[in-house]
Protein backbone atom coordinates (compact mmCIF):
# COMPACT_ATOMS: atom_id res chain seq x y z
CA UNK A 1 0.00 0.00 0.00
CA UNK A 2 0.75 3.62 -0.93
CA UNK A 3 0.45 6.01 1.93
CA UNK A 4 0.67 9.89 1.94
CA UNK A 5 0.41 11.50 5.06
CA UNK A 6 -0.05 15.21 5.55
CA UNK A 7 0.17 17.74 8.30
CA UNK A 8 -2.99 19.84 7.96
CA UNK A 9 -2.24 23.41 6.07
CA UNK A 10 -2.24 26.58 7.72
CA UNK A 11 -5.02 27.12 10.56
CA UNK A 12 -6.15 29.67 12.38
CA UNK A 13 -4.76 27.53 15.35
CA UNK A 14 -1.66 28.25 13.99
CA UNK A 15 -1.62 32.38 14.40
CA UNK A 16 -2.13 32.37 17.41
CA UNK A 17 0.64 32.07 19.25
CA UNK A 18 -1.05 29.55 21.71
CA UNK A 19 -1.09 25.74 22.47
CA UNK A 20 -3.77 24.64 20.03
CA UNK A 21 -4.69 21.08 20.06
CA UNK A 22 -8.14 20.44 20.90
CA UNK A 23 -9.72 23.68 19.67
CA UNK A 24 -11.11 23.08 16.33
CA UNK A 25 -10.46 26.33 14.09
CA UNK A 26 -10.60 26.67 10.42
CA UNK A 27 -7.70 27.40 7.64
CA UNK A 28 -6.46 30.28 7.06
CA UNK A 29 -6.55 32.12 3.90
CA UNK A 30 -2.63 31.09 3.21
CA UNK A 31 -3.94 27.28 4.46
CA UNK A 32 -5.98 27.03 1.79
CA UNK A 33 -3.49 27.79 -0.83
CA UNK A 34 -1.50 25.30 0.75
CA UNK A 35 -4.22 22.80 0.64
CA UNK A 36 -4.34 23.23 -3.47
CA UNK A 37 -0.59 23.60 -4.20
CA UNK A 38 -0.19 20.25 -2.33
CA UNK A 39 -2.82 18.85 -4.37
CA UNK A 40 -1.49 19.99 -7.17
CA UNK A 41 1.77 18.56 -6.28
CA UNK A 42 0.39 15.44 -5.58
CA UNK A 43 -1.32 14.62 -8.51
CA UNK A 44 1.32 15.56 -10.42
CA UNK A 45 3.87 13.16 -8.41
CA UNK A 46 1.24 10.30 -8.61
CA UNK A 47 0.68 10.83 -12.42
CA UNK A 48 -3.35 11.16 -11.52
CA UNK A 49 -3.53 8.30 -10.02
CA UNK A 50 -6.94 8.13 -7.48
CA UNK A 51 -6.91 7.81 -4.18
CA UNK A 52 -8.53 4.42 -2.71
CA UNK A 53 -9.11 5.40 1.01
CA UNK A 54 -8.75 9.01 2.20
CA UNK A 55 -8.70 9.85 6.18
CA UNK A 56 -8.79 12.69 8.14
CA UNK A 57 -9.24 13.89 11.82
CA UNK A 58 -12.60 14.89 12.98
CA UNK A 59 -11.34 18.62 13.38
CA UNK A 60 -12.17 21.29 10.75
CA UNK A 61 -8.83 21.93 9.73
CA UNK A 62 -7.94 18.68 8.61
CA UNK A 63 -10.77 18.03 6.80
CA UNK A 64 -10.47 21.34 4.37
CA UNK A 65 -7.40 20.65 4.20
CA UNK A 66 -8.24 16.53 2.54
CA UNK A 67 -10.90 18.43 0.38
CA UNK A 68 -8.48 21.05 -0.86
CA UNK A 69 -6.12 18.57 -2.08
CA UNK A 70 -8.86 16.21 -3.01
CA UNK A 71 -10.38 19.37 -5.62
CA UNK A 72 -6.78 18.40 -8.11
CA UNK A 73 -9.25 15.25 -8.59
CA UNK A 74 -11.81 17.39 -10.21
CA UNK A 75 -14.52 14.97 -7.99
CA UNK A 76 -13.68 11.52 -8.63
CA UNK A 77 -11.84 10.36 -4.96
CA UNK A 78 -13.71 8.43 -2.49
CA UNK A 79 -15.37 10.50 0.31
CA UNK A 80 -13.18 11.83 3.29
CA UNK A 81 -13.69 9.85 6.23
CA UNK A 82 -12.95 10.94 9.51
CA UNK A 83 -11.41 9.51 12.07
CA UNK A 84 -11.00 10.45 15.62
CA UNK A 85 -8.17 7.93 15.93
CA UNK A 86 -6.35 10.86 13.85
CA UNK A 87 -6.91 13.63 16.15
CA UNK A 88 -3.94 16.17 17.66
CA UNK A 89 -2.78 14.85 21.14
CA UNK A 90 -4.74 16.32 24.07
CA UNK A 91 -3.00 19.29 25.70
CA UNK A 92 -5.23 18.95 28.74
CA UNK A 93 -4.74 21.95 30.78
CA UNK A 94 -2.55 23.96 28.35
CA UNK A 95 -4.82 23.94 25.74
CA UNK A 96 -5.07 28.06 25.21
CA UNK A 97 -2.10 29.18 26.83
CA UNK A 98 0.77 31.22 25.31
CA UNK A 99 3.96 29.51 24.42
CA UNK A 100 5.43 31.44 27.19
CA UNK A 101 2.77 31.01 29.97
CA UNK A 102 3.18 26.86 29.18
CA UNK A 103 6.53 27.28 29.66
CA UNK A 104 6.27 29.35 33.08
CA UNK A 105 3.79 26.72 34.73
CA UNK A 106 4.47 23.64 32.80
CA UNK A 107 8.51 23.66 32.36
CA UNK A 108 8.75 20.16 31.81
CA UNK A 109 6.14 19.59 29.61
CA UNK A 110 7.67 19.20 26.04
CA UNK A 111 6.32 18.51 23.34
CA UNK A 112 9.37 18.31 20.97
CA UNK A 113 12.63 16.72 22.37
CA UNK A 114 10.76 15.60 25.68
CA UNK A 115 7.85 13.94 23.52
CA UNK A 116 7.83 10.47 24.05
CA UNK A 117 7.82 10.88 27.72
CA UNK A 118 5.10 13.83 27.60
CA UNK A 119 1.85 13.22 29.47
CA UNK A 120 -0.51 16.46 29.14
CA UNK A 121 -1.91 17.96 32.54
CA UNK A 122 -5.44 16.55 32.11
CA UNK A 123 -4.89 15.65 28.39
CA UNK A 124 -3.28 12.31 26.80
CA UNK A 125 -0.04 10.65 27.06
CA UNK A 126 2.29 9.91 23.97
CA UNK A 127 1.64 6.88 24.74
CA UNK A 128 -2.18 7.27 24.32
CA UNK A 129 -0.92 8.90 21.21
CA UNK A 130 0.78 6.04 19.60
CA UNK A 131 -2.24 3.59 21.07
CA UNK A 132 -4.71 5.65 18.58
CA UNK A 133 -1.93 5.38 15.61
CA UNK A 134 -1.86 1.94 16.15
CA UNK A 135 -5.76 1.77 15.87
CA UNK A 136 -5.68 3.69 12.61
CA UNK A 137 -2.82 1.52 11.25
CA UNK A 138 -5.70 -1.69 11.77
CA UNK A 139 -7.83 0.29 10.04
CA UNK A 140 -5.53 0.20 6.82
CA UNK A 141 -5.05 -3.41 7.14
CA UNK A 142 -8.48 -4.28 5.68
CA UNK A 143 -7.79 -2.24 2.62
CA UNK A 144 -6.11 -3.77 -0.59
CA UNK A 145 -2.27 -4.51 -0.98
CA UNK A 146 -2.66 -1.99 -3.69
CA UNK A 147 -4.34 0.51 -2.56
CA UNK A 148 -3.41 4.16 -2.54
CA UNK A 149 -4.22 6.04 0.47
CA UNK A 150 -4.51 9.83 2.08
CA UNK A 151 -4.23 10.70 5.69
CA UNK A 152 -4.18 14.10 6.68
CA UNK A 153 -3.88 14.31 10.73
CA UNK A 154 -1.99 16.75 12.76
CA UNK A 155 1.68 17.56 14.04
CA UNK A 156 2.15 15.64 17.09
CA UNK A 157 -0.05 12.49 16.16
CA UNK A 158 1.98 12.29 12.70
CA UNK A 159 5.50 12.40 14.10
CA UNK A 160 4.19 9.86 16.60
CA UNK A 161 2.30 7.74 13.46
CA UNK A 162 5.09 7.91 11.32
CA UNK A 163 7.86 6.39 14.20
CA UNK A 164 4.92 3.62 14.89
CA UNK A 165 5.10 3.07 10.96
CA UNK A 166 8.67 3.21 10.72
CA UNK A 167 9.04 -0.09 13.72
CA UNK A 168 11.25 2.51 15.52
CA UNK A 169 11.14 2.86 19.13
CA UNK A 170 8.89 5.66 20.81
CA UNK A 171 12.16 7.13 22.00
CA UNK A 172 13.27 8.10 18.71
CA UNK A 173 10.26 10.14 18.35
CA UNK A 174 12.21 13.05 19.81
CA UNK A 175 14.42 13.46 17.00
CA UNK A 176 11.73 13.66 14.95
CA UNK A 177 11.46 17.47 13.70
CA UNK A 178 7.83 19.43 13.57
CA UNK A 179 6.35 19.19 10.04
CA UNK A 180 5.61 22.42 8.36
CA UNK A 181 2.05 22.38 7.51
CA UNK A 182 0.84 20.90 4.43
CA UNK A 183 4.09 19.13 4.20
CA UNK A 184 4.57 15.31 2.45
CA UNK A 185 5.33 11.85 4.00
CA UNK A 186 5.16 9.47 1.72
CA UNK A 187 5.38 5.91 2.56
CA UNK A 188 5.11 1.76 1.40
CA UNK A 189 3.41 0.03 4.08
CA UNK A 190 1.46 -3.51 4.71
CA UNK A 191 0.11 -5.32 7.24
CA UNK A 192 2.69 -7.22 10.06
CA UNK A 193 5.78 -5.12 7.91
CA UNK A 194 7.76 -1.74 9.09
CA UNK A 195 6.99 0.66 6.63
CA UNK A 196 9.73 1.80 3.66
CA UNK A 197 10.07 5.66 3.88
CA UNK A 198 10.33 7.48 0.55
CA UNK A 199 9.78 10.64 1.74
CA UNK A 200 9.84 12.68 5.32
CA UNK A 201 7.92 15.91 5.85
CA UNK A 202 8.74 17.34 1.97
CA UNK A 203 7.14 20.85 1.93
CA UNK A 204 9.29 21.52 -1.60
CA UNK A 205 6.20 22.09 -3.20
CA UNK A 206 4.79 24.78 -0.97
CA UNK A 207 8.49 26.51 -1.44
CA UNK A 208 8.24 26.60 -5.21
CA UNK A 209 5.39 28.65 -4.88
CA UNK A 210 6.25 31.06 -1.88
CA UNK A 211 3.55 29.30 0.55
CA UNK A 212 6.28 27.59 3.24
CA UNK A 213 6.28 29.60 6.79
CA UNK A 214 9.10 32.17 7.48
CA UNK A 215 9.99 31.13 10.48
CA UNK A 216 9.61 27.62 9.95
CA UNK A 217 13.49 26.90 10.80
CA UNK A 218 12.27 28.79 14.56
CA UNK A 219 9.36 26.73 15.51
CA UNK A 220 10.07 23.31 13.40
CA UNK A 221 13.32 22.28 13.70
CA UNK A 222 14.92 21.96 17.02
CA UNK A 223 16.34 18.35 16.75
CA UNK A 224 20.12 18.09 17.27
CA UNK A 225 20.03 14.52 15.11
CA UNK A 226 18.80 13.70 11.75
CA UNK A 227 15.86 11.37 12.59
CA UNK A 228 16.62 9.70 9.20
CA UNK A 229 19.98 8.57 10.10
CA UNK A 230 18.46 6.46 13.03
CA UNK A 231 16.74 4.27 10.16
CA UNK A 232 17.93 0.60 8.86
CA UNK A 233 18.76 1.27 5.12
CA UNK A 234 15.61 -1.18 4.33
CA UNK A 235 13.40 1.47 5.60
CA UNK A 236 15.63 4.40 3.97
CA UNK A 237 18.49 4.72 1.66
CA UNK A 238 19.62 8.21 1.26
Amino acid sequence: MRLFLIRHAESYSNTQGRVMSSTDLDLTEKGRAQAVCTGKALFSWMHGRPFSAVFCSTLLRTRRTAEGILAAWEGTSPPVCALDCLREMDLGRMEGLTWEERAERYPDMGTDRRLSILCAPGGECCEDVERRCAAFSERLSVLPADSCALAVSHGITLRVLVNLLLGQPRTDVDFLNWPENAAVTELEWLPGKRARLFSLFDDRHLRAAGLSSPDYAEWGLFSEKDYLTLLPPEVFSR
